[in-house]
């Protein structure tokens, strides 16, 4: 069943539409507003995780207690940034030849438009914890699970002898470059599971993620004691580190202009911040997927995109609908150049909503 998104429209069980107001994203002679719905991709009581797009499809990831749900829905959208959505068809994990008990670390679409899932499979009793893979007495297998952007299952791609116990994420790029980063470390992988390289960092440094822009794979990886966010170019067959150095930035270092009511011009520029309380860092605090060339990045509460090569932010995007604390807002996925998908912390819901002069 097909559904519209938008701030006039009913909607059936599956989605709870609402219009939060007309939240001014820019000040100046064009004003831009967000209108959003709620859209219950599973049963309600079940949390919504991520989401990422491919096409017309999402894929979005959730959670029963400790059981993860996995789901493909079609969406699209009209001429007035209305979005049409299916319901959910969850997928079965179980016929992808897994056994044991599964944990989902992350999903990604690939340069190939892919959707790529990254699990793990605990033999014996279940561990405790997102993404700690390690228990006494147990056995922890990783691999990836590939699939079209329609939902159909392609393989599975067993990983062996996995080095950590901790796994955060997974992207894959245009040239069949597989990177899983957790903690402080980012591993290139190939197609066939092998790993190519490892590189882990200092101790005091964490990958907050690594994302697909355009053609390549950049990692963000923030800092502790310097209080710094840097980005890094991974090379897709070597798997070594190019830094972009302009588009690094300490933390508290931005003025938002406008949007601490503070007069400042629509790009953000380097400076002392007027409101350090707002900030923590300013990197990609989750997982941000743009279009194309677009490399967004976030705070916890906005999105930003990046200019990499010259490091200047320009404000993209502000949900100012009440949320539980500042670091609400989750996975993003930019549908076109006006309509979102995203998730918020805890919900059980995906945030549709668009922007529209």
């Amino acid at each position: 069943m097909l559904c519209l998104l938008s701030t006039l429209s009913a909607c059936n069980k599956n989605m709870n539409e609402e219009q939060f107001g007309d939240n001014s994203l820019f000040d100046g002679d064009v004003m831009l507003y967000s209108h959003g719905g709620k859209y219950y991709p599973f049963e309600q009581g079940n949390k919504v995780l991520s989401v990422v797009s491919s096409g017309s499809h999402l894929m979005i990831v959730g959670s029963n207690g400790d059981s993860p749900l996995l789901g493909i829905a079609e969406y699209g959208i009209e001429s007035d940034n209305s979005v049409i959505i299916s319901d959910t068809v969850q997928m079965n994990l179980k016929e992808t030849g897994l056994v044991g008990s599964v944990a989902i670390y992350g999903i990604t679409t690939g340069g190939d438009g892919l959707f790529y899932v990254l699990v793990g499979e605990l033999h014996g009793e279940r561990t405790n914890g997102i993404n700690s893979m390690s228990s006494a007495n147990q056995q922890m297998s990783i691999s990836i699970l590939r699939y079209t952007a329609s939902g159909e299952f392609l393989e599975r791609i067993e990983i062996s002898e996995w080095h950590s116990d901790i796994v955060n994420g997974i992207a894959v790029g245009s040239n069949g470059e597989v990177v899983i980063h957790g903690g402080s470390y980012i591993s290139l992988l190939n197609l066939n599971g092998d790993i190519v390289k490892t590189i882990n960092m200092d101790r005091n440094s964490f990958v907050l993620s690594v994302s697909l822009c355009g053609e390549s794979l950049i990692a963000s990886v923030h800092e502790i004691t310097n209080r710094k966010t840097r980005y890094f170019l991974i090379n897709s067959v070597s798997g070594d580190f190019s830094e972009f150095e302009e588009a690094s930035i300490n933390d508290y270092g931005l003025v938002l202009g406008n949007w601490f009511g503070v007069q400042g011009p629509d790009t953000i520029v380097r400076a002392v911040s007027l409101n350090s309380d707002g900030f923590n860092r300013l990197g990609i605090m989750s997982i941000t997927q743009g279009l194309g060339n677009d490399y967004i990045v976030n705070d916890g509460f906005r999105f930003f995109t990046l200019n990499l090569d010259t490091g200047i932010y320009e404000k993209l995007y502000q949900w100012n609908y009440e949320l539980n604390d500042i670091y609400s807002l989750k996975y993003l996925s930019r549908l076109s150049e006006n309509v979102f998908a995203h998730t918020v912390s805890n919900g059980e819901y995906l945030i549709i909503s668009s922007i529209s002069e």
